[in-house]
């Protein structure tokens, strides 16, 4: 009897009525003290996204997208809640995210642990898109090759793939009103495009920004109570239901409705840069056919648009008849566009991996001791970070630098190419040696790079670096894709624009 009347009493406190009073509520709180604050949106993926999950069984890839028991493409609350936090750390600093978790034994009960004053909902995408498989692999920085044993592939969705976004803030609990400040703050970072969730960031997955952001203050009231939780009703019915019981504001108008944002005490910074990769002719001189092959996953030779306005191909091949010969050997990285079409792109880690290259074969050139984690493996704690390591990363180092994937702006043209190896001595082709593969002839994609730092200092020196190896990528020194040493992927770089700007700006 005393448990059920402790449980009612609890439930009435929670609801804004004295313990065993019968539904009279607290004068104090009649206008309503603060209960939760809602944080309702969407992310929306500006590049593909891998969260990893269980490899099922026949699982013909090294790493799947993490899937309910439903069979649902899943993002973790966790993973989003650790994406969220990693923000936060760039705005404040630990004392002050401190207040987001209660301390033991400050809440009611016997419950030792903290009270997170967060929680992130799991979400899933809406609409259901279909996946994609990427490949990777490891390339040695002294030959540019693909390291042995390296190959792996991955599942993604594409770009543009939405996913709805719920955060809760205990705003009733000590600490609520700092812990809503500081949500606030970190999420404004994600409408701005500083959202990286999921695996391979630094390779050019999971970049993604928050839009339609809402706020929902809710208070100590029955009306608001009652309906938050509510576990008669679906989730995505009680979110379309607040707007009718609660004011909905945006990020801008927040500060004057009260949420009060706590003034920054952490540094960091960015250096964001925006360009193209062109592929075609050279617009400078007219002479020459910079074309690209980035290789793809195999399946990607079923994708590709079998038509005259994107693709060349022989004219012993254009015949009705021979439309079934088409299976080249090696397709070109493709992706689904906004249209549901198959278009190119250059993925992040394409980007990466010559960048990294070139400034290491610079820095080797220049007399500096650059290692390659491929071949070496760990650095012991006393050896000191090359410069190439800082800015890249390794097994012991964050990655300074994250890449984002290139997406294509406007038309493309591709081309199915037959080749055969010769032979040195006759001149004619050797033995059976005969294969054809594809290569783009023109098409312009954008890039994003992003350097971090935690001192202005530590920014400019690793943004000088990055400048080394562009200096090459501008002046078309720097190759791409696997097919470069065959007169393809030599295309030059354009730098649009360059920002710096301290996190919280």
């Amino acid at each position: 009897m005393a448990r059920s009347y402790d449980k009612q009493a609890r439930r009435q406190e929670r609801q804004g009525y004295e313990p065993g009073q019968d539904r009279q509520p607290v004068a104090a709180k009649a206008d309503g003290e603060p209960y939760r604050t809602l944080f309702v949106g969407t992310l929306v993926q500006e590049s593909a996204l891998t969260v990893g999950g269980r490899e099922g069984l026949g699982s013909a890839v090294d790493d799947p997208l993490c899937r309910d028991g439903a069979g649902r493409f899943t993002l973790r609350g966790s993973g989003l809640a650790g994406a969220l936090v990693a923000t936060a750390r760039r705005l404040y600093q630990e004392t002050d995210l401190a207040a987001i978790s209660l301390p033991p034994g400050s809440g009611t009960g016997d419950a030792p642990l903290p009270d997170s004053l967060w929680r992130v909902f799991a979400s899933h995408p809406n609409p259901i898109p279909r996946s994609e498989l990427r490949p990777g692999v490891g390339i040695r920085q002294d030959t540019g090759a693909a390291r042995e044993g390296a190959l792996f592939d991955s599942e993604c969705l594409p770009r543009g793939t939405q996913w709805p976004f719920l955060l809760e803030v205990k705003t009733g609990k000590p600490g609520g009103a700092q812990a809503e400040g500081i949500a606030l703050a970190a999420l404004r970072e994600w409408e701005k495009g500083y959202c990286w969730a999921g695996a391979n960031i630094a390779r050019g997955l999971g970049w993604m920004r928050l839009t339609s952001l809402r706020i929902y203050r809710m208070k100590k009231v029955p009306a608001h109570v009652d309906r938050w939780p509510d576990s008669a009703r679906a989730l995505a019915e009680t979110l379309r239901e607040l707007p009718k019981i609660v004011q909905s504001i945006s990020s801008h108008e927040a500060v004057r409705h009260g949420i009060v944002v706590p003034e920054r005490t952490a540094v960091w910074y960015y250096q964001d840069l925006e360009g193209w990769v062109r592929v075609g002719q050279s617009e400078d001189d007219g002479y020459g056919l910079d074309g690209l092959a980035v290789g793809g996953h195999g399946t990607a030779v079923f994708a590709l648009p079998w038509d005259r306005v994107h693709m060349l191909w022989p004219e012993g091949a254009q015949s009705p008849h021979n439309a079934d010969a088409f299976d080249p050997d090696f397709a070109i990285a493709l992706t689904r566009v906004g249209t549901g079409q198959w278009a190119p792109l250059i993925p992040g880690s394409s980007l990466r991996g010559p960048l990294r290259h070139v400034l290491s074969r610079h820095l080797r050139v220049a007399g500096t001791e650059v290692r390659d984690p491929l071949v070496q493996g760990r650095r012991t704690p006393e050896t000191p970070a090359d410069p190439a390591e800082e800015l890249f990363g390794s097994l012991d180092q964050d990655a300074a630098l994250l890449v984002r994937d290139a997406h294509l702006d406007g038309d493309w043209r591709g081309a199915w190419l037959q080749q055969h190896a010769e032979d040195e001595f006759s001149a004619g082709a050797f033995s059976s040696a005969k294969f054809d593969r594809m290569a783009l002839l023109r098409g312009g994609f954008r890039w994003r790079l992003v350097v971090q730092g935690a001192s202005a200092e530590a920014l400019d020196r690793r943004v000088a670096w990055l400048e080394t190896a562009l200096n090459y990528a501008r002046e078309g020194f720097m190759g791409l894709g696997g097919q470069q040493w065959r007169g393809l992927g030599w295309c030059r770089w354009e730098v649009e624009r360059t920002d710096r700007r301290r996190a919280g700006d």
